[in-house]
């Protein structure tokens, strides 16, 4: 007998990204540029918390929507922080920023509806897309604008099929970081056609030149503005899979249905351990983000000195994002090749649309030694073609 499998898995395809990592196998010595993931372990006060409440009972199913003591304190971290007037009835916690994309996508798309999302971006974001039979539309960005998303290019994408634009500002895989200008116009064109916004801020915290604004502060944005979040890099807690999403009252109804259906309920005790990182002291997260300020320096520089290798300033995120043209190879070749022959692993460009091919995506969240270690097998390597 053979099984016939549901359509949808067929457009779902494996993470590029992880694919890389068969590349590894038998390295020695390599150095990871790949994997976006803070290298610092979660704050002290963060897993103390969560231990104190496995020790207290908190064993138990949470509702499914979140905990109260994690939902008020959301709600007061992005009126503060954010400047977004949420109420903890606007809110959903989720597992992780990667469901906070999914449950978005699932409970505003309609199959054949069109989502417009920046071109290169996050791998996973035309997949969510797909998955809720929804169409991804790519807009182009440009390394002369920064690579941010501009409101004219975006216009130039919008149909009578266009439902919602999805952004990232801190961006994956490029460090952009769209201006007040840039968002204040994208909120028109949302007005104008009527269009959601979801907006991925799991980067918010990492911004080295300019600010963050959220979308959904400006003007008539929060009633038509998702936005997306994480605890996961601002304070390096990957692998406690915890997100939230901010969105008008009834789309967090919806999602809440569709997350108790299916996932039925982020573990109390983590969120015990959440709202510890909303509350507690800030110094790790301010630690941390000067240190990636230090490398991200230590990584630019070292790319731009290096011939055929031109490398722009990221704005935020920890992500360099450099134009390998110079040298005659496609970015998937050439990030097999510095595997292979420099021990240095980095991410093709094209793994995030066609507008990455031509870069390479380096992860700057590692130590000071390890970049000045890969700019300097890198180096070697290009004085070798």
């Amino acid at each position: 007998m053979t099984i016939q499998l549901a359509e949808r898995t067929k457009d779902i395809q494996a993470s590029q990204i992880r694919a890389m990592f068969a590349h590894t196998i038998g390295v020695e010595n390599l150095i990871s540029l790949g994997i976006g993931e803070p290298d610092y372990d979660t704050p002290s006060h963060i897993i103390e918390a969560a231990c104190d409440a496995l020790h207290h009972g908190m064993t138990h199913y949470s509702p499914s929507v979140g905990e109260v003591f994690l939902l008020r304190a959301l709600a007061e971290k992005l009126q503060k922080r954010n400047k977004i007037d949420a109420t903890p009835q606007e809110i959903i916690v989720t597992i992780g920023g990667q469901e906070a994309l999914t449950l978005s996508m699932l409970v505003a798309i309609n199959p054949g509806d069109e989502v417009l999302i920046p071109d290169p971006c996050f791998f996973p974001y035309a997949q969510c897309i797909r998955f809720a039979d929804g169409i991804p539309v790519t807009v182009p960005s440009y390394e002369k604008n920064a690579f941010r998303l501009l409101p004219e290019d975006i216009e130039k994408k919008i149909t009578s099929k266009t439902k919602a634009i999805l952004i990232n500002s801190p961006g994956n895989p490029t460090g952009a970081v769209m201006t007040r200008a840039d968002l204040e116009g994208l909120a028109e064109l949302a007005k104008k056609h009527d269009l959601i916004v979801m907006s991925d801020e799991v980067y918010e915290e990492f911004i080295y030149e300019g600010e963050h604004i959220s979308i959904a502060s400006l003007p008539g944005m929060k009633e038509r503005t998702f936005t997306l979040n994480s605890f996961s890099k601002t304070y390096a807690m990957t692998g406690w899979r915890i997100g939230y999403i901010c969105a008008p009252q009834a789309a967090v109804e919806a999602m809440t249905r569709v997350h108790g259906t299916y996932l039925t309920n982020v573990a109390a005790f983590i969120q015990k351990g959440a709202e510890a990182a909303l509350t507690g002291p800030d110094e790790p997260v301010k630690e941390m983000i000067e240190s990636y300020s230090r490398r991200r320096r230590l990584i630019v520089d070292g790319l731009n000195s290096i011939p055929g290798i031109v490398c722009a300033e990221p704005q935020g995120a920890f992500y360099a994002f450099p134009n390998i043209k110079g040298l005659g190879k496609s970015s998937y070749d050439l990030a097999v090749d510095l595997i292979k022959k420099a021990g240095v692993l980095s991410i093709p460009g094209s793994v995030f649309g066609e507008q990455g091919e031509g870069y390479l995506r380096m992860s700057y969240a590692t130590a000071e030694d390890q970049i000045k270690e890969a700019i300097e097998r890198i180096r070697d390597y290009v004085e070798k073609l």
